[in-house]
């Protein structure tokens, strides 16, 4: 079960933002912004970006389909880390559990590139 925090606007936060190596000049950025919601599920954090309640960090193969219909826009790009690649390691086996067996087939279906 996800817990959110919706009330009273909580105190501001501060993000540090370092240029990404290659893109000139190479600095560190801060912006500081008054925090409106506080969440530990991405699906609330997307809800809340499309409902217009500030900039959110999403990975981009989960918000992917609203950048495609204009729901989302990417901002800061110039200070997007790198990607980190991501591997899945199971077994090999004829008697893979069904369940397994569904998240890799819905892992490999959304991720695979």
């Amino acid at each position: 079960m996800s817990r959110s925090w919706w009330g009273p606007t909580p105190p501001s936060v501060t993000f540090p933002f370092v240029r990404i190596a290659g893109q000139a000049p190479a600095r560190t950025e801060e912006i500081t912004v008054k925090k409106r919601i506080v969440a530990n599920a991405l699906s609330v954090v997307r809800l809340a970006a499309l409902a217009a309640h500030g900039f959110a960090w999403i990975p981009g193969g989960y918000a992917s389909a609203d950048v495609a219909r204009g729901k989302l826009v990417p901002v800061l790009k110039s200070f997007w880390p790198p990607p980190v690649p991501v591997k899945l390691l199971y077994p090999t086996s004829r008697h893979l559990a069904p369940q397994v067996r569904a998240a890799v087939e819905l892992l490999m279906d959304r991720f695979t590139v």
